[in-house]
């Protein structure tokens, strides 16, 4: 049973643990290259953590980045073929995602820019499942990531790569069928089993290993999601690489906490869920408080060859209206964002305001008062899409 499931030494080592059984590998894990498996035994939760028997009551905290220790499994040094001509010096795909939007406290960024090469990139697939973003939060997206390209200029003069699959189903493109065929391998959460949730696993995948292909990645990191249809989109993603043999780092640090350590014991009693109090103690008791933030990076080189990007207006995010005569209609959500500066600056200096300068002191009383400047501290947008670290915060 074991042979036919583990996929990588690692998981092959920590299953003999736990039954302990002797840690002898087979020889067909143990003679195999696998950078992918590599990847998972440095980033995956619970494959290079020791047996259950042998660990501490109070594990590390799991939102802890990791930053040089991935990046040294899966970065491929720039090599010699047969011929002696160095090959392309490899480089890794960073994929932003809707909820970390930042250069700061950017684990994944941190990682990727410490092997080498990078390639930043945002992929909006047409076809999103039930949870995608409304037409007021597409509206913050799309400066969020014009505020993230210019930062990317200004201080790599690097570029953030904007790709809008359609996912037409095109018989003949062969990333649709190699993520298709990944789909099919992964069981589907609870909560992300909608058609539109399948066509954005499948479409997302399929743009990724095309972006791959382009800038001659070996190794993709992002940021871990928790929604069911986040993990779906994941699980395809992971499945399409690692059948290209391309690495997979994914990444705590969108949250705090991760969900899977925060559990109440057996018979636990003091309040429910809906409550701060009971929710922080369990979270508290999952291990040491978060680590204080990283700055970004302070250098990062780029890739050899940039792939195609479309443009910011291609990804249609909060887009006015076509009116029944072909013409367009008004550009709706032009009014909201003129009382916003969009930019992980201007978040950073909207928290200090309120911590600083008496919100946070006044908030108990004002709270309900949100016509009062300083009374909220209008950091939700900020923390949503991942402007701001949470352990900033």
């Amino acid at each position: 049973l074991l042979e036919s499931a583990v996929r990588s030494r690692a998981e092959w080592r920590a299953a003999r643990e736990q039954l302990g059984l002797s840690p002898d590998i087979p020889a067909a894990l143990s003679t195999a290259e696998d950078p992918a498996a590599d990847a998972t035994e440095a980033t995956e939760p619970g494959l290079s953590e020791p047996p259950l028997s042998k660990r501490p009551r109070r594990q590390s905290n799991p939102i802890a980045p990791v930053d040089a220790e991935p990046a040294a499994a899966v970065s491929p040094a720039t090599s010699a073929g047969a011929s002696g001509a160095a090959a392309p010096t490899a480089c890794s795909l960073v994929w932003f995602r809707t909820f970390d939007i930042r250069l700061a406290d950017h684990a994944p960024l941190r990682a990727a820019a410490s092997a080498g090469p990078v390639c930043p990139c945002f992929v909006w697939p047409a076809r999103r499942g039930t949870w995608s973003l409304g037409g007021a939060a597409q509206a913050w997206l799309r400066e969020a990531l014009r505020s993230l390209a210019g930062g990317l200029r200004e201080h790599y003069s690097s570029r953030l790569v904007l790709r809008a699959p359609s996912g037409g189903g095109d018989a003949s493109d062969e990333y649709l069928a190699a993520a298709a065929a990944a789909s099919s391998k992964v069981a589907v959460p609870r909560g992300a089993d909608c058609a539109a949730a399948e066509a954005e696993a499948v479409t997302t995948a399929a743009e990724l290993l095309r972006l791959a292909d382009e800038s001659s990645a070996r190794a993709v990191y992002w940021h871990r999601s928790y929604e069911p249809e986040g993990q779906r989109v994941e699980a395809v993603v992971r499945e399409a690489l690692r059948g290209r043999g391309i690495a997979c780092v994914a990444m705590a640090g969108a949250l705090l906490y991760e969900p899977a350590a925060v559990h109440c014991p057996a018979g636990w009693q003091g309040g429910h869920w809906g409550t701060l109090m009971p929710f922080l103690r369990a979270c508290e008791r999952s291990g040491p408080p978060p680590t204080r933030p990283t700055e970004r990076p302070v250098a990062m080189q780029p890739p050899c060859a940039w792939p195609a990007s479309g443009a910011l207006e291609d990804l249609r995010l909060a887009a006015p209206p076509v009116l029944s005569g072909g013409s367009v209609g008004r550009d709706w959500s032009a009014a909201m964002m003129a009382g916003w500066e969009v930019s992980e600056a201007a978040a950073a200096r909207a928290m200090e305001d309120f911590v600083g300068g008496g919100g946070l002191a006044g908030y108990e009383a004002r709270r309900s008062r949100a016509d009062e400047p300083g009374a909220v501290s209008r950091l939700s947008a900020f923390l949503r899409f991942g402007q701001l670290s949470p352990r900033a915060l």
